[in-house]
């Protein structure tokens, strides 16, 4: 059985997909049998993949869908961990107020993507504090933002930036999705 795999966007392999989970489409390619018994599957996969992935709300849908899944511009709302090199004033990050950044191809991906400069969004809701220079930060942002090049600058290829904000040195620690807007 040959099968194609659709997902709603796309991350880091150490990004979790928390919250509700990834919209995707699983497309059959010549299927031999015709009806399925969606619970039943839900459970076979969530017991053998049980602690890796888990699904859930599973439906049949028709091969239109597929382009929407895939094609769809998915605002994301995510966790990060963020460290910084030193002491930090967390009051200096605005939240709720969009802010629009400039992002250059990120220096990690450049070999695999085109150089090019995207201007994209980001909305910073939420900051919580874990100590002198770490904190969690819940953000929202635009489709294909790059958010850990947000966060840390990637030497002035992204701005404004987290660190560019602080005045300091941060990097994101631990990356998770919340949700797929």
């Amino acid at each position: 059985m040959q099968l194609k795999f659709h997902g709603a966007g796309r991350e880091d392999v150490d990004v979790l997909m928390l919250g509700k989970g990834r919209p995707f489409i699983v497309e059959i390619l010549q299927p031999e049998i015709r009806s399925l018994d969606l619970e039943k599957l839900c459970e076979k996969v969530n017991k053998k993949f049980e602690g890796k992935i888990s699904i859930n709300s599973l439906e049949i849908v028709p091969k239109s869908e597929v382009a929407i899944v895939k094609n769809n511009v998915h605002e994301k709302i995510y966790l990060a961990i963020v460290s910084c090199e030193s002491m930090i004033e967390i009051k200096k990050l605005v939240l709720n107020k969009k802010i629009n950044v400039s992002q250059r191809t990120p220096e990690r991906v450049e070999k695999r993507r085109a150089d090019l400069v995207r201007e994209k969004w980001v909305t910073l809701l939420k900051t919580n504090p874990i100590n002198e220079k770490e904190f969690e930060l819940e953000l929202k942002t635009a489709h294909g933002t790059y958010v850990k090049e947000f966060i840390s600058g990637d030497n002035e290829r992204s701005t404004p930036s987290i660190s560019s904000m602080l005045e300091v040195k941060c990097v994101c620690k631990q990356l998770d999705v919340l949700e797929i807007c």
